[in-house]
């Protein structure tokens, strides 16, 4: 059964980015439907819908795990939306399965429940009054319930020289291809691999000789050179070493895999009360981090750009209203609501941690009606 949360409000039967949230079977779909619903979505001409939250995609991140960037209506604006899912190989109690398999759903906390939490307190950020100069709207704090852990890539690789480009790869999981239309075979690492050419980017999947599945996402590359890198990339069980990795290339450091199967999200949205159909504010989103901030060149390097927050490496990106995205001690954030990307650097250079408890947090209302609860603990 799936459980639906607040946003239910949102839903729109003809976009499919909301539906996305809601998919129950998550095995993988037949190529041609992926292709063709991916090529369509991205050429479509589609209007970013006011009301929508960082939440409602970022619930549907976590569960396709692939992000296909398109075309906004006419403002050189990205949509994101989830066509394949990367999984683990096998099913959470180890039995031979697809992590993908199941009921998602999203349970939204009650007051109560979150300020008494130790894990939603870990996530709890804050943007000071000051720098937004918008009252704060409302907070939200949710969990996506996996069937499994979220996969953590075997390794995140990004350049900007001589042009922006990514590849990342991820090890032991299922496969990703139902069907053989639109697939195409390519020889390589002695072995044959499937490869798919997606809006933006391309995606392929092979066995290495010691029965490890390999995934492999990759954008800016012409399929020659694809190849080539990963023809000469070490693998070693399940890991890439680094020493491999061709210059300029560059490794981003990896999150610690983790067995919790529950995803925390914090958002805190800034602006004029209402529910943000007339004006979205200013959103910021928290959650653990599975995946360096550096995988979205792989999903699509024309419709981002990278700069840094505090020294570290971000990305930003003109979807739902212009977004930054940054990790940061184990904490992945993303924040939105400016299309000037300097203006959401200094932003994003001013959230600070912040104690559930805090008296700014207990005087801010709830995001959405309560109408779900979860076990925070």
């Amino acid at each position: 059964m799936n459980h639906h949360s607040a946003h239910d409000s949102w839903t729109n039967d003809s976009d499919p980015l909301l539906s996305l949230s809601e998919v129950a079977d998550h095995s993988a779909p037949p190529v041609d439907q992926v292709h063709r619903r991916a090529s369509v979505i991205r050429q479509g001409r589609r209007r970013t819908r006011a009301g929508l939250s960082v939440g409602v995609v970022a619930a549907a991140l976590v569960v396709g795990g692939v992000v296909i960037p398109q075309d906004d209506d006419g403002a050189n604006r990205v949509q994101a939306a989830s066509f394949l899912g990367v999984a683990r190989a096998d099913a959470a109690d180890g039995a031979d399965g697809d992590c993908r398999q199941g009921d998602n759903f999203t349970t939204r906390f009650t007051r109560e429940q979150w300020t008494t939490s130790t894990q939603v307190a870990a996530l709890s950020s804050w943007l000071p009054a000051d720098s937004t100069g918008l009252p704060v709207r409302g907070i939200d704090v949710s969990s996506d319930q996996l069937v499994c852990p979220p996969p953590v890539p075997a390794a995140t690789l990004y350049t900007q020289t001589p042009a922006k480009r990514g590849l990342t790869l991820w090890s032991d999981v299922a496969q990703p291809f139902a069907g053989d239309t639109g697939l195409e075979n390519v020889t390589m690492r002695d072995s044959t691999a499937q490869l798919l050419h997606l809006p933006g980017n391309v995606m392929l999947t092979w066995v290495e000789p010691d029965g490890t599945r390999w995934i492999a996402q990759a954008s800016g590359l012409d399929q020659a050179s694809l190849v080539t890198i990963l023809d000469n990339l070490t693998l070693d069980g399940t890991t890439v070493d680094g020493a491999s990795v061709p210059s300029p290339w560059e490794q981003a450091p990896l999150s610690e895999p983790t067995d919790r199967s529950n995803v925390l999200n914090w958002a805190v949205e800034y602006g004029e009360p209402g529910d943000g159909t007339d004006d979205p504010g200013v959103r910021l989103h928290v959650t653990h981090e599975t995946e360096p901030v550096a995988t979205a060149a792989a999903r699509g390097v024309d419709v981002i750009n990278f700069t840094q927050v505090n020294g570290r490496l971000a990305i930003s990106f003109t979807d739902m209203g212009g977004c930054i995205a940054w990790d940061s001690a184990g904490l992945a954030y993303q924040l939105c609501g400016s299309e000037d990307p300097d203006q959401l650097v200094s932003l994003a250079e001013r959230v600070t941690r912040v104690e559930p408890t805090d008296p700014r947090v207990l005087a801010a209302p709830d995001l959405f009606e309560t109408t779900l609860t979860g076990n925070a603990s």
